[in-house]
């Protein structure tokens, strides 16, 4: 089948487009492009086996855009994986968005089988192609399965984006909807976009707070100086608000702007390199005195972001220093964003996609814990149960010992956090003492 013009203005209507094409070839179908005339420029495009390719300006970036419809036949998926990432490496940096059916899953949970046995090596390789491109891969919504055969016996999410992380935050795509399927076996999936504000973020203690030198000073002296009044479990919870609140302000201070403070060490450090050299410089070590406290700083400030980044987003078997692998921050992207909120059910069966709802929603579901849904509950009036010592009831009703409290937070994994006051057993074990 020929396309024709007529025929991708029936689909976009009457406003100015320019599109590109690649002809169904055998019983696989053909590929169409379409994009809004004066938004996108393109520079050039070409077709290959299982791809149609297109390069252009958008608002002043190089953007490549790829409609894949790819083979089943895992050759012929390593081969379309492997020209798409020499071409990346070709034409260097730019935004991403490759867009289709990639005939692959990339887990288990994607792909569901009248028989079980699956196979795992084009998952593998498609995880890898995908890490490889730097783009990733956004929650979908509203349907997990994109492809279902028609007797039903096997369905596969097979169609996705994959989107730069710079097109993502420029478009503010928050996820992917898998619309419902009609005649077809595949189902048409949008990307969703909107700008969705949570509000403040919760307070986390940093374990990085331990190394500064005035931490243990400054909570102990901001500890003593609260004054708080009334039974010791009220004091105890007001006094860790109000620190709460104090270490906040201590953090912006101390440890905000972490990333200027980086690209200012780094200034300062290659600032040295522009004076010429003189006898009187080499003789007077006056160039290693200069770079020895900028550079000091750049090493510090460079620690602490990798341990800020390992804390946040809980990666603890990462070692020092695989900061600088593409994996790690694939791993940070891929967490930060599938933990976004994107959609919930409800208690009708109804999509909620609008932040208002979904707060309502998220209340209502812990309101519900705290109700009590039976009003007369059952007696054990006359009826004779096995009952425990004297000596064990003592024992278990006892109060709990100063000994006790402190053997349990000593021997608690201290990254994990209590409650959501946000204070972890780090905090405790290092400042309990005061």
């Amino acid at each position: 089948m020929n396309v024709k013009d007529s025929f991708v203005s029936s689909l976009w209507g009457n406003k100015p487009i320019e599109w590109t094409a690649k002809d169904s070839d055998g019983a696989s179908g053909g590929i169409l492009t379409m994009w809004k005339k004066d938004v996108i420029f393109p520079l050039f495009s070409f077709r290959t086996k299982g791809s149609l390719r297109l390069c252009a300006f958008y608002e002043g970036q190089v953007c490549y855009f790829v409609n894949v419809y790819s083979s089943c036949f895992l050759d012929k998926k390593r081969k379309l994986w492997s020209e798409l990432v020499m071409l990346k490496r070709k034409f260097g940096e730019g935004w991403w968005c490759l867009g289709g059916d990639f005939k692959t899953t990339r887990d288990k949970k994607e792909r569901i089988w009248r028989c079980m046995v699956q196979g795992t090596t084009d998952m593998t390789d498609f995880n890898e192609f995908i890490v490889i491109m730097e783009v990733l891969d956004l929650p979908s919504f509203g349907g997990i399965f994109t492809w279902l055969k028609k007797e039903g016996s096997a369905r596969s999410r097979l169609d996705r984006f994959l989107l730069s992380e710079a097109l993502i935050d420029n478009w503010k795509i928050v996820g992917q909807l898998v619309g419902e399927k009609d005649i077809f076996d595949h189902s048409p999936i949008w990307m969703k976009s909107k700008e969705v504000n949570w509000g403040p973020k919760p307070f986390k203690v940093n374990n990085c707070w331990f190394d500064h030198k005035d931490f243990f000073s400054f909570v102990e002296e901001s500890w003593k100086k609260l004054n708080v009044t009334g039974k010791q479990a009220h004091v105890l919870k007001e006094k860790f608000k109000a620190l709460r609140d104090i270490l906040r302000t201590w953090n912006r201070e101390k440890f905000g702007w972490v990333d200027l403070k980086v690209e200012e060490a780094s200034r300062i450090m290659n600032s040295d390199d522009l004076i010429p050299i003189n006898d009187d410089v080499i003789n007077n070590n006056w160039r290693f005195d200069s770079r020895k406290t900028p550079t000091y700083e750049l090493w510090k400030q460079l620690h602490l972001k990798e341990n800020l980044l390992r804390q946040n987003f809980r990666q603890n078997w990462i070692r020092e220093g695989d900061q600088n692998t593409k994996y790690f921050h694939t791993v940070i992207k891929d967490r930060r964003i599938h933990n976004n909120i994107v959609s919930l059910q409800g208690i009708d069966g109804s999509s909620l996609e609008d932040l208002e709802g979904i707060r309502k929603e998220v209340l209502r579901m812990f309101w519900n814990r705290f109700v009590e849904p039976i009003k007369f509950r059952p007696t054990l009036n006359g009826l004779e149960v096995k009952a425990i010592s004297h000596e064990d009831n003592l024992f278990l009703v006892s109060a709990f010992t100063r000994e006790k409290v402190r053997v349990v937070v000593w021997e608690s994994n201290g990254d994990k956090i209590l409650g959501p006051d946000g204070f972890n057993f780090i905090f405790l074990q290092e400042c309990g003492d005061f």
